[in-house]
């Protein structure tokens, strides 16, 4: 059988659009990319969410390994996450790229109300409130909205959960960018299982309070974490880099290592052979990790 299907993923962008529309413009995109054989649907609620899946070359597989592409982040794109499933089948492991799903903000729920002047009347008696903004507070609607994503994650990945459960072996996720702050903080909650180890690349949230909140995520998380951060991406991620590694250690979290890529050149361009650099480094960093926890 050359192609299986099984899979956790992460969410489509729905930016001005609906979740159908959102989803529908995905599976486009990926059908002009990949040949219809390359990959399916999964159906979470009404929306088909497109996903990638490949077996692995060995007789006796180790498990499976998700990649949770985060749309528009550099740290692992469509073709760098296909070239990486390859090298990880090649290492006895079954995988499933999809990619992520973000809904988008909704109106900001901070508004400024007026005091009223010396001779207004307030005919309940009651002082009206007044709600000021720090200086350097942002006052913009963010353009996803976290907590509506990560219901749509818990979601999907409950679904994805029950369609692979058949399958043996352990279950290592990796994602990335708002991807991965979107897993941590699922499973700090308690809204998703638990993956065997997760491997976070460049997670970081756009938002300073929910960003804040990653590297006690990560803290307080039951499974090993291969955390591995890379330079250029985004600041939000480098604000926390220091943060992450420091919380794990206070907590003793003893299954946890992280990671830093010098020079993130390669990771600009979009031919598979400029990728090849960065996915070699990657594979090796995952590879290592698992073998250091005995899989």
């Amino acid at each position: 059988m050359k192609h299986f299907l099984f899979t956790l993923c992460a969410l489509v962008t729905f930016l001005g659009l609906s979740g159908k529309a959102a989803a529908s413009l995905r599976v486009e995109d990926v059908a002009r990319q990949f040949f219809p054989e390359d990959y399916d649907t999964l159906l979470v609620g009404d929306i088909s969410v497109p996903i990638l899946y490949s077996e692995s070359t060995l007789p006796l597989a180790r498990g499976v390994i998700v990649i949770l592409v985060n749309e528009g982040n550099q740290a692992l794109n469509l073709a760098s996450a296909s070239e990486l499933a390859k090298q990880l089948n090649d290492k006895g492991w079954h995988t499933l790229i999809s990619p992520s799903l973000l809904v988008s903000g909704t109106p900001s729920q901070a508004s400024e109300t007026a005091a009223p002047d010396s001779g207004d009347e307030n005919t309940d008696g009651a002082a009206a409130t007044v709600t000021t903004l720090h200086p350097m507070q942002d006052s913009l609607t963010p353009a996803v909205n976290f907590e509506a994503s990560k219901t749509q994650t818990t979601l999907l990945m409950g679904v994805i959960s029950n369609h692979i459960s058949s399958h043996k072996g352990f279950r290592i996720v990796i994602a990335s960018g708002m991807t991965a702050a979107q897993v941590l903080s699922a499973a700090n909650d308690g809204t998703i299982a638990p993956p065997d180890s997760l491997v976070t690349l460049v997670p970081f949230w756009p938002q300073r309070k929910v960003n804040e909140n990653i590297p006690g995520y990560i803290a307080q998380s039951g499974f090993p974490i291969l955390d591995i951060s890379l330079p250029d991406v985004t600041p939000w991620e480098a604000m926390t880099t220091a943060e992450r590694s420091h919380a794990a250690k206070t907590a003793l979290k003893l299954q946890y290592r992280q990671r830093r890529l010098g020079s993130m050149s390669t990771l600009t361009a979009t031919g598979q052979a400029a990728n090849t650099p960065f996915v070699n480094w990657l594979s090796s960093e995952i590879y290592g990790w698992i073998s250091h926890l005995g899989w």
